[in-house]
């Protein structure tokens, strides 16, 4: 049985798909999200043609990258919900600034300008 140079083509994009699915951070603050989806689909469509028959790969192809793009929003909104909405309030420090400000009276740092 040979192997041609197509399948290990086919291999490599997948394996750098599988590691851009799961390794690359999923903060939108970090990367641009949009850019590593369409690396993720281009990576897993020519595995997919690379490996397998043109039929069954349009089928996989578009169910892989599906599934991994997905799989990053949902793990984005979960990081999202959990650090925004319940770690950031529940944490101690969260409030004590709070506390302090409206005892204090000082507002909002960011975009305040001074009047000189």
């Amino acid at each position: 049985m040979t192997v041609d140079q197509f399948f290990f083509l086919g291999v490599g994009s997948a394996v750098l798909a599988v590691i851009l699915t799961f390794f690359m951070p999923v903060s939108a603050h970090r990367v641009n999200q949009n850019l590593i989806a369409f690396l993720i689909a281009v990576l897993v469509f020519v595995a997919a043609f690379a490996i397998f028959e043109i039929p069954l790969a349009l089928v996989i192809g578009i169910v892989a990258t599906g599934a991994a793009i997905i799989y990053r929003d949902v793990l984005r909104w979960i990081k999202a919900a959990l650090w925004h909405n319940v770690y950031r309030y529940s944490h101690r420090y969260f409030w004590y600034n709070r506390v302090g400000r409206a005892i204090i009276g000082g507002g909002e740092r960011r975009g305040r300008r001074r009047s000189s």
